[in-house]
């Protein structure tokens, strides 16, 4: 049997296979099944296929798990149907392939005999009490609502709207104005006459500031006489003898003008003409308000998917599979507070078999650390080939930032060649956080800078000096990022080198799994629900006891 689990969060669906064997639930990208919830543990939980039963078990979550309301604390076996709470989300566990209802409940009265009803078709062919000008309006609206529902843009629509107050309220000029890059607003649509306008047209500058500055329709009946705009040139020139101008409006938001007017003198604009002008110029700014969201959710979603895409080339530019080592364990983790991060790790092999491990921290956040991120993880394994001395090395690769990035962007690093034969360590320090070296008796040396940040300085003799120690029997190195360190709570609290260093003294004697573990929960557990704020990053290598 398969299984979904569904439901929704921050307003997204949820909808997520259930594969066989044991899924691991938590907020770290790590797990089989991420929730981006920081109510949800790094490794919250776990599912598990026992046969054809399917079970849940807590991992010692922070804010517990749920089933059917009621909190587990050993592993629970689930059902079809079932709801299951992570932290705060709550997701069904639902059997791929079934269906889950949304249909109404009917009622069965029959009886409806005394409502009213009334169709499109007697809507266009009315001749009740009506008068042919009310019938008109009606007409106008009607169609104008069905344009204005198609799927196209705004533009495609325009003329064919102006067109149908034409043919309803009698019009020498119908103009569409809209606001545009925070300057005056623009002609978009016009006719004249019966034809459309191509050119753009003379307009009452008063007229046009009282629509959008007081958010209200307008009218003149008799525009040669009006107080307001005596001696406009626009309404003096085109012999204008009433006219209306309505703001396109949209939750408040003016989003531009629909204008009419006359020279005709028998023809004078009446209250109610403004005010279906007012209703079709509310249509249209819902149009246009619907047309920039679909616009800019079609944006955002291209973005994302970008993001995705730069997500998944970036994981696939991460190590996969970490080098084995006689006598030794690496184990290394990166977990981005952003869809793309600036940190990164490597583990490999040089040509004399040493095993060279690096962890950097490029400055800022998004795209352009991301990208400098991928730059710099490349450019460190072409040297790496070349089997270079490691300050040579970092020199290097400092001269390549330099000439290739903006002063803006640097990074920290921290890269050491471990030699598995004689235990030997070399390392160099590139402005990083001190990395730690844990003894199996819990005394930690910490291994401090030696050297500036790594494209920052453009000078000839910016040196990276070089370390050494040996690596004894049980002993465990551990290099992080600042991200976790930094890592905070409330407003003014981090999780701070001293407590970084007391979690450390816990670790003396454990595997570099265990080690890992132990500071991503302990960060975990102190940061609680407060939102990550930089990338956390570590790597650990532990040399197995005598």
């Amino acid at each position: 049997m398969e299984y979904r689990l569904v439901g929704e969060h921050h307003g997204t669906r949820f909808d997520r296979d259930v594969p066989s064997g044991t899924t691991t639930v938590g907020r770290s990208g790590q797990n089989n099944l991420v929730i981006p919830s920081q109510t949800v543990s790094r490794c919250h939980a776990e599912i598990r296929f026992d046969g054809d039963e399917l079970w849940v078990r807590d991992l010692g979550s922070l804010n517990g798990t749920r089933v059917n309301g009621a909190e587990i604390a050993a592993p629970t076996p689930i059902r079809s149907g079932d709801i299951i709470e992570f932290g705060s989300v709550q997701l069904r566990l639902e059997k791929k392939g079934g269906t889950h209802s949304t249909s109404p409940v009917w009622t069965s009265e029959e009886d409806v005999s005394g409502s009213i009803q009334i169709s499109r078709e007697d809507i266009e062919t009315d001749t009740g009490v009506r008068s042919g000008h009310e019938l008109a309006i009606l007409r106008m609206l009607t169609e104008a609502g069905q344009l204005l529902v198609l799927p196209e843009s705004p533009e495609e629509t325009f003329d064919r709207i102006l067109q149908l107050v034409e043919n309803t309220i009698p019009a020498g000029r119908i103009i569409i104005l809209l606001n545009e890059d925070g300057g005056e607003p623009v002609q978009r649509a016009a006719r004249v006459r019966g034809d459309r306008a191509i050119s753009p047209l003379l307009l009452s500058r008063t007229m046009m500031r009282m629509v959008l500055e007081k958010k209200k329709s307008i009218l003149t009946g008799d525009a040669q006489s009006d107080e307001r705009f005596r001696n406009q040139h626009s309404i003096v020139a085109q012999d204008l003898r009433s006219a209306m101008a309505v703001p396109l409006i949209h939750h408040d938001e003016v989003l531009g003008m629909l204008y009419v007017d006359t020279s005709d003198p028998l023809a004078s604009y009446s209250e109610e003409d403004l005010e279906v002008l007012t209703l079709l110029g509310q249509m249209l700014g819902a149009k246009i308000a619907n047309a920039h969201l679909l616009k800019a959710a079609r944006e955002r979603d291209r973005f994302e998917e970008e993001l995705r895409t730069a997500t998944r080339i970036q994981r696939r530019l991460l190590p996969q599979e970490l080098p084995k080592v006689a006598g030794y364990e690496i184990q290394c983790c990166q977990e981005t507070c952003e869809a793309v991060g600036g940190d990164l790790y490597d583990a490999g092999v040089l040509p004399d078999g040493r095993i060279q491990i690096v962890l950097g921290d490029v400055s800022g956040k998004g795209i352009g650390a991301a990208l400098l991120m991928s730059d710099v993880l490349a450019t460190i394994r072409a040297l790496r080939t070349i089997g270079l001395p490691l300050d040579d090395l970092v020199s290097r690769l400092n001269q390549h930032i330099l000439q290739s990035t903006e002063p803006e962007r640097y990074l920290t690093l921290f890269v050491a060649e471990l030699d598995p034969i004689s235990h030997r360590l070399q390392w160099v320090n590139a402005g990083h956080p001190d990395a730690h070296l844990i003894h199996a008796d819990g005394r930690i040396d910490s291994l401090e800078p030696t050297g500036a940040w790594v494209g920052l300085l453009d000078l000839p003799d910016v040196e990276y000096g070089t370390e050494f120690l040996e690596f004894p029997p049980g002993a465990v190195l551990v290099s992080t990022s600042d991200g976790i360190n930094e890592a905070g709570r409330g407003e003014n609290e981090f999780f701070g080198d001293k407590r970084l260093l007391a979690t450390l003294r816990e670790c003396a004697g454990l595997s570099a799994k265990e080690v890992r573990g132990r500071i991503l929960e302990d960060v975990d557990s102190f940061t609680g629900d407060d939102p990550p704020g930089d990338d956390v990053t570590l790597v650990v290598l532990r040399r197995e006891p005598a």
